[in-house]
């Protein structure tokens, strides 16, 4: 466990034959569902923000210190709502077969 600690943690180091360099992250993000929450809007968040340094900056956007991270979400503008593709299958139903509109899910 210490040498995979030291090896996330140095930034040059020899491994598999060549030459580790300098990253300006620390570390991968874990896949997470959007079904969880607030920890999903979280991510969300982190793959967006750069600099970020604690949860209350995480939550800040143009200065402004949001109560939750899905509320930071709406406000960059990252989450958007379904109705573009509830009237594409409302349209397609009018006018397609339907084969066409099985193909339309493949």
């Amino acid at each position: 466990m210490q040498n995979f600690l030291l090896s996330f943690f140095t930034t040059k180091k020899q491994q598999n034959g060549f030459l580790r360099k300098k990253r300006f992250s620390l570390g991968r993000l874990q896949f997470i569902a959007p079904g969880m929450g607030e920890n999903y809007y979280m991510r969300v968040l982190l793959t967006m923000q750069k600099g970020c340094d604690s949860f209350k900056s995480i939550k800040t956007v143009k200065g402004v210190v949001y109560p939750t991270f899905h509320d930071a979400c709406e406000a960059m503008g990252l989450l958007e709502d379904d109705r573009e593709y509830v009237d594409g299958i409302s349209i397609s139903s009018e006018f397609g077969s339907g084969t066409q509109l099985r193909k339309l899910f493949y």
